[in-house]
């Protein structure tokens, strides 16, 4: 995330609100009698930023967890009544 982490004190039955507007992130919360009792505007951290980008381009290309299929895997081209057992 491009923003830096923020602590906040909630009441019981309190709600928070989080609303991307561009690249800006707006905080609402609002105690249990709907009275708001923190607004903020936060923008991205230039770091964060920098960060994010640099590790962007150092994993380009890159696909962790993506399946990889290979063509003409007999086991895949026929049906089995009992499984393979290789």
């Amino acid at each position: 995330s491009p923003f830096l982490p923020i602590i906040l004190d909630m009441e019981p039955d309190s709600k928070l609100s989080v609303t991307k507007m561009g690249a800006s992130l707006n905080v609402e919360l609002t105690d249990a009698k709907g009275k708001t009792t923190f607004v903020k505007q936060f923008e991205p951290d230039p770091n964060q930023v920098q960060l994010i980008e640099e590790q962007n381009k150092f994993f380009k290309g890159v696909n962790f967890a993506q399946p990889f299929l290979q063509p003409d895997i007999k086991a895949l081209k026929t049906y089995h009544k009992e499984p393979l057992t290789y």
